[in-house]
C-alpha cells in the first residue's frame, strides 16, 4: 500500500514527455501549414526593378522586390491578406489575397484603386503600375499671349495703341457733316477736339477742369 503513491508519481511524470511531444508534434504541424506567396514586378522603361518594397497586411508581412522583379513572402499561414506595393513614386492596384497553406491555393481579387468593384486577378501576382506620380510641377517657358492676357496692364497698352492708330483713321472716314456736329457737341461738353488721344482720354476719365490746367 505504500508503494502507491511513488508508482502515482512515477506514473504522472511518465506522462510529461508525452505531453511535450505532443505540444512539440503540434507545433510542426503548425509551421508545416504554410507556404510561400509569390509574384513579380512588369515595369516597363524602369532600369532597375530592385528593392520595390510590398506589404501585406500592412506591416505584418514586408518583402522587397529582387533585381528580375520577382518577390516573395516566406511561410505565410492560411488566411485572407491585403498586399499593397509600398510605392512612393508609382501607384498600383490593391489585391485579396486568400491563402490555403493546406492545399497550396492561392486566390486574387483585384482593386484597381479605393473604393472600384472587384476583379479576378491571376496567380502568381504580375504588378503594373497604373500611373506614376509626379510631385514637381515643371517650369513652363516664356508665353508672350498669358504674359499678355494675365496682365491687366499689358491689356491696358494694347488697347491705348488701337485706339491711337484706329481713331484717327475712323475719324478721318466719317462724313463731314457728321464729324462737324460731333466736334460741336465734344466742345460743349469740354472736350479737346485736336487731340484725339486727349478727347478719348477725357471720355474715359471726365471733363478736366480749367484750374488743373492752370497747376
Amino acid at each position: 500500500a505504500n508503494y502507491c503513491p511513488v508508482i502515482n508519481q512515477i506514473a504522472m511524470f511518465s506522462f510529461v514527455p508525452v505531453i511535450v511531444l505532443a505540444a512539440l508534434f503540434m507545433s510542426v504541424s503548425a509551421e508545416v501549414a504554410s507556404m510561400n506567396v509569390e509574384g513579380k514586378f512588369s515595369i516597363p522603361r524602369l532600369p532597375s526593378l530592385a528593392n520595390i518594397k510590398v506589404g501585406m497586411n500592412g506591416d505584418q508581412y514586408i518583402t522587397q522586390s529582387r533585381k528580375d522583379g520577382s518577390f516573395t513572402f516566406y511561410n505565410i499561414p492560411s488566411g485572407i491578406y491585403l498586399l499593397d506595393v509600398l510605392s512612393v513614386d508609382m501607384v498600383f492596384s490593391q489585391f485579396k489575397l486568400k491563402v490555403n497553406a493546406d492545399t497550396g491555393v492561392v486566390n486574387v481579387v483585384e482593386y484597381k484603386y479605393q473604393g472600384a468593384s472587384r476583379a479576378q486577378a491571376s496567380y502568381p501576382l504580375v504588378l503594373s503600375p497604373h500611373t506614376r506620380l509626379n510631385y514637381f510641377q515643371q517650369k513652363e517657358g516664356f508665353n508672350l499671349y498669358r504674359a499678355i492676357v494675365g496682365n491687366p496692364m499689358m491689356i491696358m497698352m494694347v488697347v491705348m495703341g488701337g485706339v491711337v492708330i484706329l481713331f484717327p483713321k475712323l475719324l478721318a472716314g466719317m462724313d463731314k457733316e457728321e464729324l462737324d456736329k460731333m466736334m460741336e457737341e465734344q466742345k460743349k461738353a469740354g472736350m479737346d477736339t485736336q487731340d484725339p488721344m486727349k478727347m478719348f482720354q477725357q471720355m474715359l476719365g471726365g471733363k478736366k477742369n480749367d484750374s488743373d490746367d492752370e497747376d
